[in-house]
């Protein structure tokens, strides 16, 4: 009841929002609410009452479109009240489970039952969210090791809580139980309303107090009644070496007599550490960085830490042996302590001699550069003996053959260790250096030290290359980076003065190298056709001071690749032949290169499609294959040829060719009219001077020069009366006539072309004189007789005249189905195309072949009939009306 409340009063808030939007909609409802809620009034809310009489208001009927969110609403047809219809989950909702906001769309459709309205209204409802989820962790419980060398301040990662609720009702704190641990949260919300949490440490770990903590995390929502989801999580601190091994005591203080025997154990040390594990593995060892007398008369069990003699002891009077020992966990970088054991040996009896060897090197081993001159010294010894007399006085010497022990001047019992011959570390580079010294005691005691001397390197080996010269042969490509080959170089030298350094002499071509590992690519595309044979040098510097190069040449020669299709010098020929030459006849070529090599760059050419007249060789040589004639092919022989490339796969390329026929004057002029069928023109007597009396028209089916026509009256003596024009063909009234001039001319016309040798044909022209007036007959009777002769030649004049207008048209007709026919066997698909080349190549669109078109019309007059033609013939564009006569006129 609440909730419908709630809706109700939003819904008045938005009724204000509707009226002012007009009939866009927007309610807000919480989600769960009980089917069958109540929503709102569409009419009202939209104000779509408001614009509505009464009688239209109670006709209205109100529907819900389908649609994604349609089914989960209804509404009251009559009322257009607005109803929950289905259970509405939020969450569950595709369009609102990640989303801040929750707007379901629907329109409803207002329409008149009787009328015309019809109005669609837009709703948005907008879902709000209760809160009906609680917090949940994805595990109920997790454990964490954390490091005790966690510092203060840094943080491990949980995976948040999520809850399906958004807003406030989402998760909104974190808090940590219990309190009094070394830990806080850290707690970041999202955007999409998911959150993270971290452990932060805050206080200092120590496993060897604390070695784990139960924790437990809380996850609490905004919500009212809040909502909490919990986390068990187990805290593992982990173990670092942080406690060095410990010994009871510091400094230990023993006595031993000199004659103890050799593997004696003369002390036991020991120590302690409280890590876990490796890190609480104690060993031990004395320390490296003490006399190496000590070493050598002293060595300590690793384990146990039994210190025992690895040679008689000496007595030396108020100087004890002070042996330095550690003691080593077993962490991967250990800590140690030291204890120190200070041994006095009690006298009892002759000593041998003490040898002290100086190393001058601060180290275990003896040093000095391999370019070291002779009697450079390596090392210094003092012998001691505290006996008396003869067991007192010693004698040294030394047993090698690089290096001699020299006498300190002026030192007593004092040595040096000097080079005796050149050192080369390539060589050798360690030696084991062996001094004696024996007192002359009865019997003689004697001591032995030992010591190794290394020698030094230095950078006196320049790098060299495995081979001198690289010769790499390797195919072209179409990427970059391409590896073409590793070099290697090695150095006799040690250390830096080993370390090569790879580098290309600066050239043409763009290569790297890698500097430590010697692969050289290449920082372009390797194409034959540009640069088939590089060549470059290369370097290998090592690191001394001052550094050595040696250089090495590569050669690098490619093989080709078919990636090059034949290439046409141009993309369209046009190619002209004569008609009527015997087969065979050359006509030209296309020519293509192949900028590969080899096979690759073999071009074979072909026709396509292939035409029957034109022959297309491998090589691109054109020559006909037939006799050709121009009048069946007017628009030439147009096709493709294609080159192709002997490569595997192929390449190919296309070009396109065009054959125009050159026309030979092979045909006549056609005289059209005058014919001897059709030849009689009649005018009367009043034409005026200049009138136009008719046009002879012809026709020539070849083209250019050989189709230009002159027309001309072959008998002088009639043109004085009438003339012709030599272009045109239009022949007029030269002079006035009179009746005395009333009779037939008859006269005969020449057409001539203008091809070589020229053709022609004549037809005779008879031009009749009359006189549009009757003739007056002497009597009655011969005026009847004549009357009757005028009706019959009449009536035979036009019988005849619709026979030979027939008979010209179905002529005519047959005629252009026939030139159609073959036009169209002819011609291929594209004439149009081919109509647009002209014989220089270019492109001119407006050229359309002419058609021959003719009329005629008659009519009669007084003096016969009059069979007016009107006849226009397309050549040259000429356009020609040409006046016949079926009939003549009759005399007395």
């Amino acid at each position: 009841m609440k909730m419908e409340k709630f809706v109700i009063t939003y819904t008045v808030v938005c009724c204000f929002v509707s009226h002012v939007l007009s009939l866009d909609l927007s309610y807000t409802i919480p989600e769960e609410g009980n089917i069958s809620s109540y929503i709102g009034n569409v009419a009202n809310d939209s104000s779509l009452n408001q614009s509505l009489n009464v009688s239209e208001r109670n006709n209205m009927k109100y529907t819900i479109l389908d649609g994604t969110y349609a089914s989960y609403f209804n509404v009251n047809e009559r009322s257009s009240s607005l109803y929950i219809s289905k259970r509405l989950d939020r969450e569950s909702l595709q369009e609102c489970e990640f989303s801040t906001s929750c707007d379901l769309p629907i329109d409803i459709v207002a329409q008149s039952i009787i009328g015309t309205f019809f109005k669609k209204i837009k709703v948005k409802i907008t879902i709000t969210d209760i809160n009906d989820h609680e917090p949940k962790f994805p595990e109920s419980s997790m454990s964490l090791e954390l490091s005790e060398a966690f510092v203060v301040g840094s943080s491990s990662p949980i995976v948040g809580a999520v809850d399906m609720d958004s807003g406030d009702n989402a998760v909104q704190k974190y808090s940590l139980k219990p309190k009094d641990t070394p830990f806080t949260l850290n707690f970041v919300k999202y955007v999409d309303g998911s959150s993270s949490v971290s452990l932060v440490v805050s206080k200092k770990l120590d496993r060897e107090t604390v070695d784990g903590y139960q924790l437990q995390i809380l996850a609490e929502d905004g919500g009212n009644p809040k909502f909490t989801g919990t986390l068990d999580l187990t805290v593992i601190i982990t173990d670092i070496n942080d406690n060095p091994p410990s010994f009871n005591q510091s400094t230990y203080s023993i006595s031993v007599r000199e004659d103890t025997a050799v593997s004696s154990t003369v002390f036991n040390v020991k120590a302690t550490d409280p890590d876990l594990n490796k890190n609480g593995m104690v060993t031990y060892k004395l320390s490296p960085h003490q006399s190496d007398n000590i070493k050598q008369i002293f060595a300590v069990n690793r384990s146990t830490g039994s210190i025992f003699t690895l040679k008689p002891l000496v007595y030396t009077p108020g100087e004890p042996y002070k042996i330095i020992v550690e003691a080593n966990d077993g962490a991967t970088i250990p800590l140690m302590s030291q204890a120190t054991i200070f041994v006095t040996v009690l006298d009892s009896g002759n000593d041998a001699p003490v040898i002290n060897v100086n190393l001058l090197s601060n180290t275990d081993m003896a040093k000095i550069s391999e370019n070291a001159s002779v009697g450079a010294a390596v090392a210094h010894i003092a012998v001691s003996d505290d006996d008396t007399d003869k067991n007192g006085d010693v004698t040294c010497s030394i047993q090698h053959d690089v290096f001699r022990l020299e006498k300190i001047t002026g030192e007593e019992n004092e040595y040096k260790v000097v080079v005796s011959k050149t050192l080369d570390r390539e060589k050798n580079e360690i030696y084991k250096v062996i001094i004696v010294c024996e007192d002359a005691g009865s019997p003689p005691k004697n001591s032995t030290a030992e010591f190794n001397v290394k020698v030094l390197d230095e950078n006196d080996h320049r790098p060299t290359f495995q081979s001198y010269k690289y010769e790499v042969v390797i195919s072209e490509n179409d990427f970059v980076g391409a590896s073409i080959v590793q070099v290697s170089a090695l150095d006799l030298d040690l250390g830096k003065n080993a370390e090569i350094v790879y580098s290309i002499e600066p050239s043409a071509h763009n290569f790297r190298i890698d500097p430590e590992t010697g692969n050289i690519h290449a920082n372009f595309i390797l194409d034959r056709e540009k640069v088939p044979y590089m060549e470059f040098r290369v370097l290998s510097k090592d690191k001394g001071s001052p550094s050595l190069t040696g250089t090495a040449v590569v050669t690098v020669n490619l093989t080709d690749v078919n990636d090059n299709p034949p290439k046409f010098n141009k993309s369209v020929y046009v190619m002209h032949a004569k008609e009527n030459e015997e087969p065979g006849l050359y006509v030209g070529e296309v020519i293509a290169h192949d900028f590969d090599s080899g096979k690759n760059a073999v071009v074979n050419f072909v026709a396509e499609p292939e035409i029957e007249a034109i022959k297309v060789l491998t090589d691109g040589s054109i020559f006909t294959s037939l006799t050709l004639d121009r009048e069946s092919r007017p628009h030439g022989y147009s096709f493709n040829v294609i080159a192709y490339d002997g490569g595997n796969p192929s390449l190919n390329s296309t070009a396109h060719v065009t054959v125009f026929v050159v026309d030979e004057n092979d045909n006549d002029p056609v005289i059209k009219f005058p014919t001897a069928e059709n030849g009689t023109v009649q005018i009367v007597y009043e034409k005026p001077t200049n009138s136009v009396i008719t046009y002879v028209v012809a026709s020539d089916n070849d083209t250019d020069n050989n189709a230009v026509l002159t027309f001309s009256i072959l008998q002088h003596d009639v043109l004085n009366t009438f003339r012709i024009n030599p272009k045109t063909g239009e022949i007029t009234l030269a002079r006035a006539l009179t009746t005395n001039d009333m009779k037939p001319f008859t006269f005969t016309v020449e057409v001539e072309d203008s091809g070589t040798p020229k053709r022609r044909d004549r037809q005779n022209l008879t031009i009749i004189i009359s006189s549009n007036k009757p003739l007056v007959l002497p009597h009655k009777e011969a005026e009847k007789d004549n009357a009757l002769i005028v009706v019959v030649i009449v009536c035979v004049t036009v019988i005849l005249s619709g026979a030979i207008i027939m008979g010209i048209f179905l002529i005519r007709r047959m005629d252009k189905k026939k030139k159609n026919k073959k036009r169209n066997a002819a011609t291929p698909k594209n004439d149009k195309l081919y109509d647009s080349i002209h014989k220089n190549g270019t492109i001119h669109r407006d050229d359309v072949d002419n058609e021959k078109k003719v009329s005629f019309s008659t009519h009669a007059t007084s003096n016969g009939i009059k069979d007016k033609s009107q006849m226009q013939l397309s050549n040259g564009h000429r356009q020609e009306e040409v006046t016949q006569v079926t009939s003549r006129e009759s005399y007395c």
